[in-house]
């Protein structure tokens, strides 16, 4: 029969690295908000916290679609030129038209004859 001998010793659970591997980007983020709002004048009022959740809600829904793609294995550069392409399209077609509801079918359009020329080029056998 074997016997199987332990170390007296128990190691700890509690390590800085394992932490900052988990929640660094947080404190990273946090840190610079804290900053923020001590140095900058007026950077917590809700007029600035609108503006800012409203410059960057474009850039979010990106980065949630970036995501389903690099989740897929795909790596695709091209999204950002895309929705440039898109919202200049976009922009010059309600200003020749004067019309939103144009100007929006026009970018989505584009973006959509972007993304099927994409993906057949991406899958073509």
């Amino acid at each position: 029969m074997s016997s199987v001998t332990t170390s007296g010793a128990t190691r700890s659970t509690f390590s800085f690295a394992r932490i900052w591997d988990q929640f660094g980007m947080l404190v990273v983020f946090a840190v610079l908000f804290i900053g923020c709002v001590i140095f900058v004048p007026n950077f917590a009022s809700f007029v600035n916290m609108k503006g800012l959740g409203l410059a960057i809600s474009m850039s979010g829904m990106v980065a949630c679609g970036m995501l389903f793609c690099l989740a897929s294995g795909d790596f695709d550069l091209s999204v950002a030129s895309v929705i440039a392409c898109a919202g200049v399209t976009t922009a010059v077609v309600i200003n020749l038209s004067e019309s939103l509801w144009l100007g929006i079918a026009a970018g989505l359009l584009l973006g959509a004859l972007s993304g099927l020329v994409n993906g057949f080029c991406h899958c073509a056998p």
